[in-house]
């Protein structure tokens, strides 16, 4: 591997853009509420789900 392509930043599969540092990727889970989803999405992102 070259320098070149080692400093360049990981890029997901089928993505157009590199996942942000510090991302968080929070899925559904199977069956969920949407309500339930959205809280435990707020609350990873330290937000109120309001």
């Amino acid at each position: 591997m070259t320098a070149h392509t080692a400093s360049r930043p990981a890029v997901r599969a089928n993505a157009m853009w590199p996942t942000p540092p510090g991302a968080l990727h929070v899925r559904p889970l199977p069956r969920e509420a949407t309500a339930s989803y959205l809280t435990r999405l707020a609350a990873a992102y330290h937000l109120s789900a309001a």
